[in-house]
């Protein structure tokens, strides 16, 4: 796993590019960043790479954000999954960890707030690595 954030290897799903703009700029500054516009290039990038936090649109065009979320987890039930909403409230955050993701994240987006949800993502993820190990 990596260490510093510039190593973490994010993917992202969007189908609207305006939507996730100042995401994936903050994003692209500090991680690398693989970007899908469809669930075809999400499933590919899947198979050809390894990742350590996965980033769904809520407003994704083509299936429901908690479909894509399952799928996810039956490819690689160890990768975190983080939902990306401009509007999240306590009911959006409760239906998002209700369906297994990580968490959630909404505008405004922040760097800290970004980098500070992944790097717990990963934290988490190799903590439960290591005491499954154990």
């Amino acid at each position: 796993m990596p260490q510093k954030m510039d190593r973490l290897k994010v993917l992202l799903l969007s189908s609207q590019e305006p939507s996730t703009d100042l995401l994936r700029e903050i994003l692209s500054r500090r991680v690398l960043l693989a970007t899908a516009w469809n669930r075809e290039e999400l499933f590919h990038l899947l198979r050809t790479g390894r990742y350590d936090v996965f980033l769904c649109d809520w407003e994704f065009r083509g299936s429901d954000w908690k479909e894509v979320c399952s799928e996810i987890r039956q490819y690689d039930p160890d990768l975190p999954a983080i939902v990306v909403c401009r509007l999240a409230g306590e009911q959006e955050w409760i239906e998002v960890l209700e369906a297994g993701c990580f968490d959630i994240l909404s505008v405004p987006y922040f760097d800290y707030l970004v980098l500070a949800v992944l790097e717990q993502a990963v934290a988490s993820r190799e903590a439960l690595s290591r005491r499954t190990a154990a």
